[in-house]
């Protein structure tokens, strides 16, 4: 490879100066919070797939797509990949299902 265009990969990826630049994708990942440590022993939680999360709701895939579609689930997209978060989906639902009883 060219050494010029090797020495402005190198300054753009740190910032020009050797240092990590202090916006993009590196520093808004680290103030999200889904990528910092969350006090759990295992560090983030893995996202999960649509197949993943009708397994655990006990539901199709079908379903779950309509959930999504009328705002019941939350969900990340990037592209179009589809991944979840299990706590996102826990917590919209004990907010917004009621549960049945006597």
């Amino acid at each position: 490879m060219n050494t010029k265009i090797e020495k402005n990969i190198t300054q753009t990826a740190t910032g020009g100066n050797g240092t990590t630049p202090s916006t993009g994708i590196g520093a808004a990942a680290d103030n999200c919070p889904q990528t910092r440590e969350s006090g759990h022993e295992t560090g983030v939680e893995p996202y999960i797939k649509k197949a993943e999360v009708a397994r655990r709701l006990q539901k199709t895939v079908r379903t779950v797509e309509n959930l999504m579609r009328r705002g019941i689930l939350p969900y990340y997209k990037i592209g179009r990949s589809v991944d979840f978060k299990w706590s996102d989906i826990e917590s919209q639902l004990a907010q917004t299902c009621r549960v049945g009883g006597k």
